[in-house]
């Protein structure tokens, strides 16, 4: 049954919306990432998906 519910979710998954929507719905666990959108200069919201395109020719700023 568990193999059944992450193969669902899994699949659910790779729909932007449901996607935004299910990060929405964890804002709480996202909200630790937000300070560091600005140091890898990320232009998204914290609720939209990133991968490793968007860390492309991409540096840590140095903010100190």
């Amino acid at each position: 049954m568990k193999n059944l519910i992450q193969k669902y979710t899994g699949f659910i998954r790779n729909f932007r919306l449901v996607h935004y929507l299910y990060n929405l719905w964890h804002r709480k666990g996202l909200k630790h990432n937000k300070h560091l959108y600005p140091y890898f200069d990320l232009k998204k919201s914290v609720y939209a998906s990133i991968s490793h395109k968007d860390f492309i020719n991409k540096k840590p700023k140095n903010l100190g």
